[in-house]
């Protein structure tokens, strides 16, 4: 049983965040304060190869730059930041949660603040899981739950367009250089098995009548660590929550995939307000979703450094001159560290969520 099925182990684990105790408390918060050092020393040093490497000047970049290409690829952040709770809205509707958009979108944002800090969205994800527990006392497992899904779908939707943007770019990722061509055959063939792996934890009712299927389930069951059997089993039962909506998941998994569309259009006005013109769209498409897929794996905050890294790489590889490659991984940082500092000031002043059935 997760904690997540039992209500009193969930309200355990809830207090357990927001008042830890010791010594278990102070060796989490020790382990969490290494580890966001660590996460944060290696996106700087990321960054800081970016910007030696290719002799950035981003003051004196920014200066000759169009400024309002800029300020609407700020704006795209917040588009996309907004339709993306609307998406976790949805969710909890079709599990009969009731939450206002206003306390969603507190919880979005400051989940990009946690997820900035910490490596990885974990601890944006555990602060939004506390909350949304408090919120539906009497539905903390589903309410949980939700975000899982909606961590899923987010996940599937850059998948997807990661697909596209291969297809459209093959006549870029052909003639780029191996390094490029390597990136790009790994986040095309991990696309390909998370989408069937997806498909087959949808339809395993159907997969799980087969002889071997059933036998290469037990045998995963008795092979697998037992932390990545619970991650499953609770896979499973989050999708399990949707099977009566089919119609609210293909609109959050299409809200999913314009998400990343928005995203791959950031980046491409930023590398237009910075003149760069050697690229087309669809190259830019193709570096932003590899970047974000790189950027997905919880190493740093929120994918910074390995994000630039990657999208200076395939820039480079596309014409873009070295300055034209640094300052734009860079300026779409800011962009996302932008907002999560905004997010910084949402849990200032975040209240108590009320609580409801």
């Amino acid at each position: 049983m997760s904690v997540a099925d039992d209500p009193q182990a969930l309200e355990e684990a809830v207090e357990e965040v927001v008042h830890p105790t010791a010594p278990r408390g102070r060796r989490r918060a020790l382990f969490n304060v290494l580890r966001a050092c660590v996460g944060v020393g290696l996106a700087v040093y990321l960054i800081s190869v970016v910007i030696s490497r290719q002799k950035v000047d981003l003051w004196a970049q920014t200066a000759a730059s169009i400024k309002w290409l800029l300020l609407i690829a700020l704006s795209i952040q917040l588009v996309s930041i907004l339709i993306t709770t609307v998406r976790w809205q949805w969710l909890l509707r079709v599990q009969q949660i009731e939450v206002s958009l206003h306390d969603l979108l507190s919880l979005t944002m400051v989940g990009m603040f946690f997820s900035s800090v910490l490596p990885g969205a974990v601890g944006g994800d555990v602060l939004k899981m506390v909350y949304i527990a408090r919120h539906a006392p009497n539905r903390r497992t589903e309410a949980v739950l939700t975000i899982m899904v909606d961590r899923v779908l987010g996940l599937l939707g850059l998948l997807l367009v990661a697909l596209v943007s291969v297809l459209f770019s093959l006549d870029f990722i052909l003639n780029a250089n191996r390094q490029v061509q390597l990136a790009t055959i790994t986040v095309a063939m991990g696309s390909a098995a998370g989408i069937a792996g997806v498909l087959a934890v949808l339809f395993r009712r159907h997969l799980t009548g087969l002889p071997l299927v059933s036998g290469l389930i037990a045998f995963g069951r008795l092979r697998l660590p037992a932390g990545v059997v619970h991650i499953l089993d609770r896979l499973v039962r989050a999708l399990d929550l949707y099977k009566g909506a089919p119609r609210v998941i293909a609109a959050a998994l299409a809200i999913s995939a314009f998400t990343h569309v928005l995203a791959a259009l950031t980046v491409f006005l930023i590398g237009r307000a910075y003149h760069e013109t050697h690229l087309g769209l669809w190259s830019y498409f193709l570096a932003a979703q590899i970047a974000n897929a790189v950027a997905a794996i919880p190493i740093t905050p929120a994918g910074f450094g390995g994000r630039d890294l990657v999208l200076s790489t395939f820039f480079l590889a596309g014409g873009a001159t070295p300055a034209e490659a640094g300052v734009i991984p860079v300026f779409n940082t800011f962009i996302i560290l932008f907002w999560s500092l905004i997010g910084g000031v949402f849990f200032i002043f975040m209240r108590h969520p009320r609580k409801s059935g």
